[in-house]
């Protein structure tokens, strides 16, 4: 598969820069963290993404692009559905382009300019691949980076997977033999993110912290230093006050869009927080949904436009497209 190239490159490096700002609207994580052990096994007979070709991602570089829709039916992160995912090393990244928003899953996120690259010097040494298991409604996305090189060290050696499961929506990262120069003062990114592109804002973050002794999920993640051991896996599970069981854009709507800056939201849901940012990311209007079903949102003092309104409910997260035109 020939790799595409990226106009959000370097607002990715930045946003990789930055992943643990304070997000802009949660209150309490979106994820759940446990981890246990599993016998780590390569791949079998997986699909490549890089062709043979040689990658490295720790200079300014193109991703692999993965279309989810035929092989996860059900996989919404943070609540929203994407199918533009985007393949990096160690990470993935479904991108938003209406919205422009990344919703980022990082495995073995490490810092730039640092970053995972091919062994190889002619021909590709370290494959990305990967394969569905399983059947639907229950498949598995499994993403493989095998015997991938580190850019700080010619001998290091890296493997690992990202697990996608269909349904419950768990997220899993799988940790096989590793060998990294300096592990234990190698920072890595590991966690769940959702990210607004033009300004690399921190929508919400659900980043692991300390290292692999005793890692912690938090929203305001410090530094994870170390590398995790060979067998272990870091198990992401949506929380059970933010389980999407429903689609929300079938119980909320917005009206008129566009409009002189008055919107209506009428929604069959009776509790939830309203959340309304810019082109900027900067938050313009923030309220409650009303128990009549209807919300009024009065942004008529603000400049035509197009905005993005978050809705956060017990039963998940809806972001919906306003246009001001006065």
């Amino acid at each position: 598969m020939k790799k595409l190239y990226s106009i959000i490159l370097f607002a990715f490096a930045s946003a990789f820069a930055n992943l643990f700002v304070q997000q802009t609207h949660a209150q309490t994580p979106y994820y759940s963290f446990s981890q246990y052990t599993s016998t780590y096994a390569n791949l079998t007979s997986p699909i490549s993404l890089n062709n043979g070709n040689l990658w490295d991602f720790s200079i300014p570089t193109a991703y692999y692009p993965l279309n989810v829709s035929p092989l996860l039916s059900n996989f919404p992160v943070f609540g929203d559905y994407n199918y533009d995912l985007r393949v990096y090393g160690g990470t993935a990244q479904f991108y938003n382009s209406g919205s422009q928003q990344i919703y980022y899953m990082n495995g073995f996120g490490l810092f730039y300019p640092d970053g995972m690259k091919d062994k190889g010097t002619s021909t590709s040494l370290s494959p990305i691949s990967y394969q569905v298991s399983g059947t639907t409604p229950n498949r598995i996305l499994k993403i493989e980076w095998k015997n991938a090189g580190h850019a700080a060290a010619s001998a290091d050696f890296i493997n690992v997977q990202l697990w996608l499961y269909e349904t419950s929506n768990i997220i899993e990262v799988h940790y096989g033999s590793s060998s990294i120069t300096n592990a234990s003062t190698t920072q890595l990114s590991v966690g769940i993110g959702h990210t607004y592109v033009p300004n690399s804002n921190m929508i919400e973050d659900d980043f692991l912290e300390n290292g692999p002794s005793n890692p912690i999920l938090s929203m305001n993640a410090n530094a994870f230093y170390g590398i995790p051991t060979n067998g272990t896996v870091y198990k992401f599970t949506v929380a059970a006050a933010g389980v999407a069981e429903i689609n929300l854009d079938d119980l909320i709507s917005v009206y008129p869009n566009p409009s002189n800056g008055k919107f209506t939201l009428s929604s069959e849901i009776t509790k939830g927080e309203i959340s309304v940012y810019n082109v900027e990311g900067e938050k313009v209007y923030s309220s409650t949904i009303q128990p009549s079903n209807h919300s009024t949102i009065d942004l008529s003092s603000h400049p035509n436009g197009i905005y993005f309104i978050n809705i956060k409910t017990e039963n998940g997260i809806a972001n919906k497209k306003l246009i001001i035109n006065k």
